[in-house]
């Protein structure tokens, strides 16, 4: 089927792709009602844009993978991508503006010529499945691994004021991930790379443990946000564990969560470098403690802890008592 270029733009209620299929857009094409992309291809310069609040799928058991060769598919709705593999190719890019899922174990193939930019929400689901966005990927939205594996080979390139929620799965980002200023990584779960913080690592929802399979670099303009609730790592108050090298700069900030009040003696082991930790934060913003306490703060391997301590700066001298 071919669609040709028109001063007016195509509206579908419905597109049925199946395997061996093609659709030839060199136009502008509306899809307003339901898109199945069971397999075969979309192909042309045009553009195919999926209309909320269409039903998008992506791919079923017993379908080919599917092909996006020139053309840009644009999202508005919800895509399910349900199985089978995508296939990127001559400059075509995908363009989600709403929501993407990725709920199966797949790729997303086409190289550094091809890209996938994510203006909404790309959700990562389904535990124990790996998803792999061999594409170049444009970050401008929210990334969310809620559960299971979502792996970029050729990295994330992440726009300003972006949010990465490791939500209980796994992200390998590729060999680095930079967060500038204003991008956030939040909750809880696993970082296969090493991690350059220009921006804000908050654990948890709170509270949580993020961890970082590699080295972390806090740098200046980085902030290192920590809430506590209790005195345990994970559950009672957030941990950032680190298995390479930790690098100490810019900002730490602690909060108090729902009215919790530490008492003397309790300890929270906020940073874990299981490697080596160099560096202080240069601003530490801790929470005031009534009642005569305080936080201090210690740098020693293994990590970063907090103790609270008695304020008193009383001195006692102690004179034998001689009796005649």
């Amino acid at each position: 089927m071919i669609l040709e270029n028109q001063t007016y733009d195509h509206y579908l209620p419905k597109l049925y792709l199946e395997n061996n299929s093609e659709l030839q857009n060199l136009g502008n094409l509306h899809i307003t009602a339901q898109i199945l992309l069971y397999g075969g291809k979309i192909s042309g310069n045009g553009t195919t844009t999926v209309e909320s609040p269409a039903l998008f799928t992506i791919g079923v058991s017993s379908s080919n993978g599917f092909t996006l060769d020139i053309q840009t598919l644009i999202n508005n709705s919800t895509a399910n991508w349900n199985s089978k593999n995508i296939t990127l190719s001559n400059g075509a890019e995908i363009i989600n503006n709403s929501t993407f899922n990725a709920n199966a174990t797949t790729t997303m193939n086409g190289g550094e010529t091809v890209t996938f930019t994510n203006n909404g929400n790309f959700f990562k689901n389904t535990p124990e499945t790996t998803t792999t966005m061999n594409v170049s990927f444009s970050n401008d939205g929210l990334v969310q691994v809620n559960a299971g594996s979502l792996v970029f080979p050729l990295g994330m390139d992440n726009g300003e004021n972006t949010t990465i929620n490791l939500n209980g799965g796994t992200l390998n980002p590729g060999d680095e991930l930079i967060l500038e200023s204003g991008d956030s990584l939040i909750g809880s779960g696993i970082l296969s790379a090493n991690l350059v913080n220009g921006g804000t690592v908050s654990p948890g929802t709170s509270p949580g443990i993020i961890t970082v399979d590699g080295d972390y670099t806090q740098q200046t303009d980085g902030t290192l946000e920590i809430q506590l609730g209790g005195t345990t790592a994970g559950t009672g108050y957030d941990q950032l564990v680190v298995t390479g090298a930790a690098t100490m700069n810019g900002t730490l900030t602690v909060s108090l969560l729902d009215g919790f009040m530490p008492e003397l003696g309790d300890t929270f082991f906020i940073v874990n470098h299981l490697t080596s930790g160099t560096g202080n934060f240069t601003e530490e913003n801790l929470p005031v403690l009534p009642g005569g306490l305080m936080f201090e703060i210690d740098y020693a391997d293994p990590g970063v802890t907090l103790t609270v301590v008695s304020t008193s700066t009383d001195t006692f001298i102690f004179l034998p008592l001689i009796i005649k």
